[in-house]
């Protein structure tokens, strides 16, 4: 029996040309998944073990090449860049790492880091490099966590931060600096003392960026919890708050200063609420508010000025008005223009206005359902 099968000129045109692209695809897959796995090149001992050079390879470019012994790795080790320059060499020792490790910029044959190994972990002293060759950093490592000194640099002998590190926490005192490239200056960041666990005890000092201006004075007890004075200055390094804390809180006389610096109190506090006297007074000294609070309400005798110049005088209780108060115009009289009555749950029971002559003007009084 015999077929026959028959296509149109240009449907075997179209055929042949699908082939050819299927082929091509496939070829162009495959040059991509050799070149872009990657490959390791050596020779294995009678036990099927890495022996003598490796090389490590993605896709045509070197990666590494490590020196092995028995399936370990032992002797000289590279990295490389995947511009083609070292990364980093040193040598290895029953699979570890040990002695000096250097590792390069790349592009470069300028040092970024070099320092030794012990037994697989860094130790002693290792210094980083800035890609112009300039000293950035040293550390020095212990087992290797950081341990002992630790210098930072800005630029040559331009410090950054100096302190010491156990068991790679901060420990000791320690010093930060800025640095204003355009002045070539220095300038304080903080300053203070660490307890064993990175923890901040004792005086710590704060400092506005690119100014040796102080932001804040802090302490600290062992434990790290604020414990102490406390001090804390605006931008034109004027005192805005003095105290002491106590376990983290405000205790004691505070001193504050607000907007900007017009207005200063004097709050008495006891672990964190306002307890005691209280005074306002402008930056002239001249006094606007008096009185004292008693668990963060204000209570007792009370002399307060509005913004207008009005005083009021007279008694609180858990913060309401209560008893007799007596409103003033210090400009125009030395007797009150107004005397209220509140009752003891804050309500205006009376009021009586009087005039310049401290005549009567206007009685008025309240029913305590009105309010």
């Amino acid at each position: 029996m015999t077929f026959a099968c028959r296509f149109p000129v240009n449907s075997i045109g179209l055929y042949m040309v699908l082939k050819s692209s299927l082929v091509i695809t496939l070829i162009l897959i495959t040059s991509f998944v050799a070149n872009g796995q990657s490959r390791f090149d050596g020779n294995q001992d009678s036990q099927g073990r890495r022996t003598g050079v490796w090389k490590k390879y993605y896709g045509n470019r070197l990666e590494s090449e490590t020196n092995y012994k028995s399936g370990l790795r032992e002797g000289s080790h590279k990295d490389f860049w995947r511009s083609g320059y070292v990364y980093q060499v040193g040598q290895y020792a029953s699979d570890k790492r040990v002695g000096q490790w250097t590792l390069y910029h790349d592009e470069t044959t300028q040092i970024k880091e070099q320092g030794r190994y012990l037994n697989g972990l860094k130790s002693g002293s290792w210094k980083y490099y800035t890609k112009k060759g300039t000293l950035r950093s040293v550390t020095n490592y212990l087992a290797g966590k950081k341990s002992g000194l630790y210098e930072s640099f800005w630029k040559a002998n331009v410090p950054d931060e100096k302190g010491n590190y156990l068991e790679g926490k901060k420990i000791g005192d320690w010093i930060k600096y800025d640095y204003k490239r355009e002045t070539n200056e220095s300038f304080l960041r903080y300053k203070g003392t660490y307890g064993k666990g990175e923890i901040k005890t004792g005086r710590w000092e704060e400092y506005r960026y690119l100014t040796d201006n102080l932001k804040k004075v802090e302490t600290f007890n062992d434990a790290g919890v604020l414990n102490g004075p406390y001090e804390e200055y605006d931008y034109s390094n004027r005192l805005i708050a003095k105290g002491d804390m106590r376990l983290g809180k405000r205790n004691g006389t505070w001193s504050l200063r607000e907007n900007d610096g017009e207005y200063k109190k004097t709050i008495t506090y006891s672990d964190g609420i306002k307890n005691g006297p209280y005074e306002k007074q402008t930056r002239f000294n001249k006094l606007i508010d008096k009185g004292s609070f008693q668990n963060d309400q204000k209570s007792g005798y009370w002399e307060e000025t509005d913004n207008s110049g009005i005083k009021n005088k007279g008694k609180y209780s858990a913060d309401k008005k209560v008893g007799k108060w007596e409103v003033f115009h210090p400009e125009v009289t030395t007797h009150p223009v107004i005397v209220l009555e509140f009752s003891p749950e804050g309500l205006e029971l009376t009021r009586r206005q009087y005039n310049q002559e401290n005549s009567l003007l206007m009685e008025v009084t309240y029913n305590a359902v009105d309010g």
